[in-house]
């Protein structure tokens, strides 16, 4: 089964960001956007809805199934302009990894810096909550690492330990098929859906990037 890309909404992405974190957060890991063979090729276990799950490694998930998921999509895509595709599975799963090779990094990736700005409008919402359960992190970040302010100067500890964020009552509330999808336009009612889809237009234009599907590889390159 391939991801259909969706409209301009989600940026052409297989699933947004909002919506991943909605269903991986809630356990929801059967939900019809998230294809069974992607989950298995990233190893994406279901997260319990109590504990939840730290900001880190909802943003590692989110990355490698957008990475596996275009890589089935550029098959596909080859398919189409009439490249042979093996039958066999091994061969198959061969020729994705050679796709995933080929996929450009900023069609992929998603920059954890924005993810945790994404992910603080989220708090304010009220739609994700801290546990309050920290474990020590590989940078050597330790628990219950807090904000101290001595002599007026607030001294945060570097580097921070991992902390697990939870759904709140209300964040189960709102259907993933609505606020989730774009959670910014209820944080910002005022701006609307259009100034969104303009600011994108305009920061790919002062990059000179193409809109995600066309920047896919083609079969003869």
């Amino acid at each position: 089964m391939i991801l259909p890309l969706t409209n301009g909404q989600e940026g052409g992405r297989p699933i947004g960001l909002g919506r991943f974190i909605r269903l991986f957060l809630g356990g929801e890991l059967d939900a019809p956007e998230l294809d069974p063979g992607t989950l298995a090729i990233v190893g994406m276990v279901r997260a319990d809805r109590r504990h939840g799950a730290p900001q880190r490694d909802i943003w590692a998930r989110y990355r490698d199934f957008l990475f596996v998921a275009w890589g089935q999509e550029l098959v596909e895509r080859w398919r189409e302009q009439g490249r042979e595709i093996p039958d066999d599975p091994l061969e198959y799963e061969q020729l994705e990894q050679i796709a995933r090779a080929r996929i450009p990094q900023r069609l992929s990736r998603m920059r954890v810096a924005s993810f945790y700005r994404y992910f603080r409008n989220l708090r304010t919402l009220g739609w994700v909550e801290p546990t309050y359960q920290e474990e020590g992190s590989l940078l050597g970040g330790e628990p219950d690492g807090r904000v101290r302010i001595i002599a007026g100067q607030t001294l945060l500890p570097i580097p921070q330990p991992r902390r697990y964020y939870r759904l709140t009552r209300r964040g189960l509330e709102v259907p993933v098929e609505d606020g989730w999808r774009n959670p910014l336009l209820l944080l910002y009612p005022e701006r609307g859906l259009d100034y969104y889809r303009e600011t994108a237009r305009q920061a790919r234009e002062r990059r000179g990037v193409l809109p995600r599907r066309e920047r896919l590889p083609k079969a003869s390159e």
